[in-house]
């Protein structure tokens, strides 16, 4: 079809294109946000579950997890149940999931 010049002139044709794209701008704001919401909940109640483990186990346990996590072979219990509560806190799913 070609261009009819008589239609590109049409008053009024683009005047809600602002209003439209700002209703657009909003919506995906609020669906960013409500994503970043749901993560941050996800996030938390993985920390809470890791951190709750690694209080069940014993000395031997959180060294030797630590010691296959972190690669460090010399750590004592405090340390390693230390490290294990750091990692719990940023990467709760490393925790979570087996090591291999």
């Amino acid at each position: 079809m070609p261009l009819d010049h008589g239609i590109i002139n049409i008053p009024g044709r683009t005047s809600g294109i602002n209003a439209e794209l700002d209703r657009y701008k909003a919506q995906q704001k609020k669906d960013k946000r409500a994503a970043e919401k749901a993560a941050s909940t996800q996030h938390r109640a993985d920390q809470a579950a890791a951190k709750a483990l690694i209080a069940g186990w014993d000395d031997d346990q959180c060294v030797r997890y630590a010691a296959r996590m972190t690669g460090i072979r010399s750590l004592t219990p405090t340390q390693a149940r230390t490290k294990l509560n750091r990692v719990a806190h940023w990467t709760p799913k490393s925790i979570l999931m087996p090591v291999s």
